[in-house]
């Protein structure tokens, strides 16, 4: 299986996370977090600029699953391109972080606002 971390990385995580989380490799390498009986679960991927970017997947259905970004700072700030009906941005941006643990400050944050749990 490809794998897009280290494997001290992959331990800071699953250490950080693991109490709470179910923590795996998705088929792609990158590092699946999945809170036990639940249908959503984040990614953090490691993207072809070298940087890290979690992501919030919802799969409600076969034709309604959804994915997309967190920490999506300076939203209205995006440098647009339009190209027909379709918009393009630059998520690197606004969504990337430059380190394994200034991901997991993020992610830790993100799940004390907004889902109530407390990582220490």
């Amino acid at each position: 299986m490809k794998k897009n971390f280290t494997d001290s990385q992959f331990a800071e995580i699953k250490n950080t996370f693991g109490s709470v989380f179910n923590v795996t490799f998705n088929k792609a390498g990158n590092i699946k977090i999945m809170l036990p009986n639940a249908h959503d679960f984040w990614v953090l991927y490691f993207t072809s600029n070298k940087r890290y970017m979690w992501r919030r997947h919802n799969p409600n259905g076969i034709y309604t699953s959804y994915c997309y970004p967190l920490n999506m700072n300076s939203r209205n700030d995006l440098n647009i391109d339009y190209d027909g009906k379709y918009k393009y941005y630059d998520a690197s941006r606004h969504a990337e972080f430059a380190t394994v643990n200034e991901a997991i400050a993020y992610f830790k944050k993100y799940l004390k606002k907004y889902r109530s749990i407390i990582i220490d």
